[in-house]
């Protein structure tokens, strides 16, 4: 999980300009959209920000496409794709780039991925055609399409059934692999990531963590305590809750973006620099929003205790990182509240616009 997540991360390098570049044009309703279920058959001429439960693509994006989601089925055509859910599946063409990130991630047959790919899952399976060079993260790994550049592979177990490769197949040398055919090119690369990291680490990290992160929220309460209000100022149900944590991971995926390209045009460097840091707060904050909410939600719902804002915050985030103790689930838990914490800042930005 930590390594998926440090690859979803190199996704995103700053968060700025998303509401004054993004969404300062009358088109934009076609190309931001957030719904449980979406389902895209129009073409959209433009860079599009797609979100939602259940994510269907059928059209073609004249753009990038940013899409997140907890199933996405992408059969569509896009120049570039930064594409993260639960579960992935592509069977459409991508021009340029693709980025993915998800838990299961399937390109299948029809797919065609025209130049470079980088992934980063769980269970990863390749059927489809690569173009170029494909660099990929995953637990499980299987490979049985067509790879026309070298194939780069971090994994636990590698399974090479009907693949054809051109170039070169490297791989971790502490993984497991199977079905390598000899007309394959090989290399193993040493796996530098076998720091001896104990449980009695983890805990002194999190422990040490959890004090830093309480100690901003109650200093950011204090500062902006009013902030704070608006962010349960309407009531919570589950469209609500879905439509916050959609705009939440397109932020985290997508608005990073827009400063990274700023940063690449040489005119607009500061900005992007700027922007690299405003990002790296809010998803720092983030966890603090979205714990703030969600105890508040509680607290309003079941305790009718009317806590004050600190006490909410402090256990909040207490109880949360005890959840993270849990293996796999924590993380994930964790992972979830941060988004939707990002999609809660995003909500009261707009509420003070307004």
């Amino acid at each position: 999980m930590k390594k998926i997540l440090k690859i979803a991360f190199v996704f995103a390098i700053a968060f700025s300009l998303f509401s004054t570049v993004v969404f300062a044009k009358s088109y934009i309703k076609d190309l931001f959209q957030a719904d449980d279920k979406l389902k895209v058959k129009d073409d959209l001429d433009g860079t599009a920000f797609l979100a939602g439960n259940t994510v269907n693509i059928e059209s073609a994006i004249k753009g990038i496409g940013f899409v997140a989601g907890n199933i996405v089925n992408f059969d569509g055509n896009s120049e570039y794709l930064f594409l993260a859910g639960n579960e992935v599946n592509i069977t459409g063409v991508v021009e340029n780039d693709s980025f993915i990130a998800g838990s299961i991630i399937n390109i299948k047959k029809d797919a065609k991925l025209e130049r470079d790919v980088y992934i980063a899952g769980g269970e990863v399976n390749i059927e489809g055609n690569i173009d170029r060079n494909i660099y990929l993260m995953g637990e499980e790994v299987t490979l049985n399409g067509t790879f026309n550049g070298n194939v780069v592979v971090n994994s636990t177990n590698i399974n090479v059934t009907d693949a054809k490769i051109l170039g070169t197949l490297k791989y971790n040398d502490d993984a497991s692999i199977k079905g390598v055919s000899k007309d394959i090119k090989t290399k193993k690369y040493e796996n530098k990531n076998n720091n001896t990291y104990t449980f009695k680490d983890y805990i002194a990290g999190l422990i040490n963590s959890y004090i830093h992160i309480a100690i901003v929220a109650v200093i950011l309460i204090a500062l902006l305590e009013k902030l704070f209000k608006k962010t349960v100022k309407k009531e919570i149900d589950s469209k609500s809750v879905l439509s916050t944590f959609g705009k939440g991971l397109l932020v985290l995926i997508g608005g990073p973006i827009i400063a990274f390209m700023l940063m690449l045009t040489g005119l607009f460097v500061s900005v992007g620099v700027i922007a690299g840091l405003i990002y790296g707060i809010i998803v720092y904050i983030s966890t603090i929003f979205g714990v703030y909410y969600i105890a508040n939600y509680i607290d309003k719902k079941y305790l009718n205790k009317n806590l004050n804002g600190y006490m909410l915050v402090v256990f909040g985030l207490l109880a949360l990182y005890l959840v993270r103790l849990i293996p796999f689930v924590g993380g994930v838990l964790y992972f979830l509240v941060m988004v939707f914490g990002i999609g809660v800042i995003w909500n009261t930005l707009n509420e003070i616009r307004k």
